[in-house]
């Protein structure tokens, strides 16, 4: 400790001479009758406060940035270090990323692989592709080309990319492609089978071959309405080029009635015309689809969205999970899937966003939702499991949670209320935005208009959630009765996962955050009838800052940016994330 009565660390950061205790950093004091002030330029300027409990730690933004004249309500009891910075809304929202799926690997099609390049961002001015050093070329978003044709049997090359704004800000990325012949490579197995069910009643399968580039051919073999005399069906699937970890086929088997129970297996074959089979250990796979449209969809571990599409009653926000069940249950997220031991990122002192539950419930006039997010870092590195707990999100003054909902169909928004480097251009676009501060000292709701989510209109169609009617609590407790995860983020897509049982590993549930809400139908315009009859509404969660470091329902853009700053932080706190996952559904 420093004479000054700070480390020598907080004094340099903060440029106060250690040795002198007579002139001490400003200290911000809770019921002030003055609030703390400064002389700043307004020229359109705006001003914004950022937060961290220690200054080891990077600072948080803090709600928004409010103009010269205005207050900016701190509203925390919680201790820690202030700044206030300039916040320009269009220098700091200008960004571009660029990528390509799929994002490298080996191929076995002699015609080559079809690669689609992406770019997105603010004041973009280029965007160029370049194979194997030859001279670059300008591409759109969503354009494909094809890489490979041709090429002999371990023949590569990198495809670089690179995209810059009007300031200068620029992002690149390479990817490796190998042609590999298909009897080059010898299957293992099949993995990571799964299906989903519309609420149509349209049944999507998806499987994946191992190792990639291995398998050749796919089918599903299915038996509809068991048991099914002679052979069964034995259906092609297509290739899911964009999809990496494995060679993933899928097959569409169409609309469903009500009630059809659906048996199935996957079958492929690798260039050695050797068979394998996932028959899921012997039982097969088994979809009902339910009553009232659609189907569940999901199963008991993750990732799964829809084993079921929530339960009717009335639910206590409190804090507590009592009352909420598996029969609430929506969607599944796996634990430890979170950006801190992405690629080869390990940034296990920071306290983990990291969702793996969703419940719902509705009565005749609340809407009533359930999160949870977990911190298994004392299981994954016990060493860090201090500094991780310490700062967990419901603790949390400056870590941002968002909900969003669809409530009417091919309507909404698809940019973030706050200007957010979040956006949903899936089948499913938000109709309402929520705000929440992890601690919860501050909660804002958006309804889209025209395709925009409008602020500070005068409550019009923005409001805090308590002026909504919204209920919102926390707890530092686990609600579900299983928690499956993996070791490392890398390993979420693997044929074996979910393959952690972190509650049977010993996991300390008190290091877990638990979120409840409550929100009246009539702010939303939907009734019960709306969810009682199947038409429903979808939903998604996703929390982090500038950008989301884990979504549920589950969605690979909060995981396609692998890296650290120079402090050890993830790129992914930064990243543009592009949502195209299908939310979760309630109502049925």
């Amino acid at each position: 400790m420093a004479p000054n009565g700070y480390t020598y660390y907080e004094s340099y950061m903060m440029n106060l001479d250690p040795n002198d205790a007579n002139t001490p950093a400003f200290l911000m004091v809770h019921g002030l009758t003055k609030p703390f002030s400064f002389n700043a330029p307004a020229d359109g300027r705006q001003y914004m406060v950022q937060f961290t409990t220690n200054l080891f730690s990077p600072f948080r933004d803090i709600g928004q940035g409010v103009d010269v004249g205005h207050e900016i309500d701190v509203n925390t009891n919680a201790q820690g270090f202030f700044r206030v910075r300039f916040y320009d809304a269009v220098a700091e929202n200008e960004h571009v990323t660029v990528s390509a799926t799929p994002g490298a690997g080996s191929f076995t099609n002699p015609a080559g692989i079809t690669v689609t390049l992406h770019v997105s961002g603010v004041n973009v001015i280029t965007s160029t592709y370049a194979v194997a050093g030859g001279a670059p070329a300008g591409f759109t978003n969503g354009q494909q080309i094809t890489i490979g044709t041709g090429w002999t049997n371990g023949q590569s090359a990198l495809l670089t990319l690179y995209g810059r704004t009007k300031t200068g800000i620029t992002s690149d990325k390479q990817y490796r492609y190998t042609y590999v012949e298909p009897s080059g490579v010898a299957m293992t197995h099949v993995g990571g089978t799964h299906h989903w069910v519309s609420d149509e009643g349209q049944v999507f399968i998806n499987s994946a071959g191992y190792p990639e580039g291995a398998s050749t051919e796919a089918y599903v073999v299915y038996c509809i309405n068991p048991p099914c005399e002679g052979a069964w069906p034995l259906i092609p699937m297509e290739r899911i080029p964009d999809w990496e970890n494995g060679d993933w086929w899928h097959k569409d088997l169409g609309i469903l009635p009500n009630g059809t129970v659906l048996q199935f297996a996957v079958m492929m074959r690798d260039g050695f015309g050797t068979e394998f089979w996932d028959n899921n250990n012997g039982p097969d796979y088994t979809v009902t689809i339910q009553s009232g449209g659609g189907g569940s969809g999901g199963g008991d571990k993750p990732y799964s969205t829809n084993p079921t599409k929530g339960k009717r009653g009335t639910m206590t926000i409190d804090g507590s999970p009592s009352g909420w069940t598996d029969e609430h249950l929506i969607a599944l997220d796996m634990a430890n899937d979170d950006p801190r031991s992405l690629g080869d990122n390990w940034t296990m002192h920071e306290a983990p966003i990291d969702l793996t539950h969703m419940w719902a419930a509705w009565d005749d006039n609340n809407l009533y939702i359930a999160w949870q997010y977990v911190d298994v870092t004392d299981i994954i590195d016990p060493a860090n499991a201090g500094s991780a707990g310490g700062g967990k999100i419901s603790n949390n003054d400056g870590i941002l949670q968002w909900i969003v909902l669809d409530t009417i169909a091919s309507q909404g928004a698809t940019s973030d209320m706050w200007a957010k480097k979040s956006s949903w251009t899936g089948p499913n676009k938000p109709d309402y935005q929520i705000y929440l501060a992890g601690s919860l000292w501050q909660g804002y709701i958006s309804r889209a208009v025209g395709g925009v989510f409008p602020v500070d209109d005068g409550g019009v169609n923005y409001n805090t959630i308590a002026a909504a009617g919204i209920t919102v609590a926390k707890g530092s407790t686990f609600g579900g009765t299983s928690l499956w995860g993996v070791g490392d983020a890398d390993h979420r897509k693997n044929g074996d996962a979910p393959n952690r049982n972190f509650l049977a590993e010993g996991h300390s549930t008190a290091r877990d955050s638990f979120y409840e809400m409550s929100i009246p139908l009539s702010y939303l315009n939907i009734t019960a009838a709306q969810l009682d009859s199947g038409a429903g509404v979808g939903i998604m969660i996703g929390g982090g800052s500038t950008s989301s470091m884990d979504s549920i329902p589950h969605d690979e853009t909060t995981l396609d940016t692998p890296g650290v700053e120079s402090y050890n932080s993830s790129f992914e706190w930064g990243d543009s994330d592009i949502f195209t996952t299908p939310f979760a559904r309630i109502g049925h």
